[in-house]
């Protein structure tokens, strides 16, 4: 049958399950619209996320994260979810799970954590009363130890800031004085507040030098020897390395770049269930330095693709990436020349 025919007669079925309708025609199955005869609304996690029904008459929610979806009633997803099968048998069958179209944690600009960017988003319309656009994604990745911070306007004041934005607390350019932790009373016990304080000044004053201009030092992380690609064969033991230098000293993960059942890519955190991989982390060589090993044995066909060293600190992050290609060790021994038998 010619491609193009075929297309046709496949398009009002596309057309039907991404819920599309053309502007001047109805679905052959609707009858005329009566909202007396719809289904009692129920009330949608957000607003946002309601919808008419594939005949453009009853009120219907679309999935949220987590949410059903598929299934004999058509259940659709709200924007940027896709629904996403479940390898499950008491699952009914042809349903799914509404899941993120871009899937990993992210770190918000209010310092918090979330599971996804459709998380964050979710938040942030439930939450406009602040101003639009003030919540949105400060960088992938979950928010680090630092998201807390004396802010430069008001030393004594202690609270949440930006991620994106300059790095006070620990790593603030004029020295912390007595009246910066005598400042965390509201947040901790005052009167502990003030024996800090107090130790603190006793501290500054018998160094003389006021070591406090060592927190002006911090830096984000920097590779400094990023991982080297490596060819090997099945069965061998193999390692990926990564040096890295930063002020406080740096955390370093290692991902692989994996497929997910939507056809985006994913970082998976290793070691993880693999029992043939290792990670190992150590300071050095030299000061605020730290080298992080992945190692590989046996290694398997299965083990070929990409590998991310990331680095993050209070400061900021690094990342850098290797390639581990796997060859079949039974083709490679047929590919190699006999060796010859007075050789033997």
């Amino acid at each position: 049958m010619p491609r193009l025919p075929l297309l046709l007669l496949l398009l009002p079925s596309l057309t039907r399950s991404l819920g599309l309708r053309d502007a001047g025609r109805r679905h052959p199955e609707c009858g005329p619209c009566r909202l007396d005869r719809c289904p009692e609304p129920e009330p949608c996690p957000a607003p946002w996320i309601a919808a008419r029904d594939e005949c453009g008459c009853c009120a219907r929610c679309l999935g949220s994260e987590g949410a059903s979806c598929g299934g004999r009633v058509g259940a659709r997803c709200g924007p940027g979810l896709v629904c996403a099968s479940r390898a499950t048998e008491t699952a009914p069958e042809g349903t799914g799970l509404c899941v993120c179209a871009q899937r990993g944690t992210v770190c918000g600009s209010d310092g918090r954590s979330y599971s996804s960017i459709c998380a964050l988003r979710l938040r942030a319309r439930h939450a406009p009363r602040v101003h639009l656009g003030h919540l949105h994604k400060a960088r992938d990745g979950p928010c680090e130890f630092g998201e807390w911070g004396l802010t430069p306007k008001d030393p004594g004041k202690w609270e949440k800031r930006d991620p994106n934005a300059l790095r006070w607390g620990f790593c603030q350019a004029a020295p912390v004085t007595a009246g910066h932790i005598a400042g965390l009373g509201p947040l901790f016990n005052g009167a502990l507040a003030a024996i800090l304080a107090v130790s603190l000044d006793i501290a500054l004053e018998s160094s003389r030098a006021g070591r406090a201009e060592s927190m002006a030092d911090c830096k984000a992380p920097v590779v400094l020897m990023p991982p080297r690609d490596v060819h090997n064969v099945t069965g061998a033991q193999v390692f990926l390395s990564c040096e890295v230098k930063a002020v406080p000293t740096p955390v370093i993960t290692w991902k692989k770049v994996v497929g997910s059942p939507e056809g985006t890519e994913e970082l998976e955190e290793l070691p993880g269930d693999h029992v043939n991989i290792a990670v190992q982390v150590r300071g050095g060589p030299s000061d605020h330095e730290t080298t992080s090993w992945i190692l590989i044995n046996p290694l398997r066909k299965e083990d070929e693709g990409v590998y991310h060293c990331h680095a993050t600190n209070a400061i900021g992050e690094a990342q850098s990436h290797g390639t581990v290609t796997v060859l079949d060790l039974s083709r490679y021994k047929s590919l190699r020349s006999p060796v010859p038998a007075d050789l033997l």
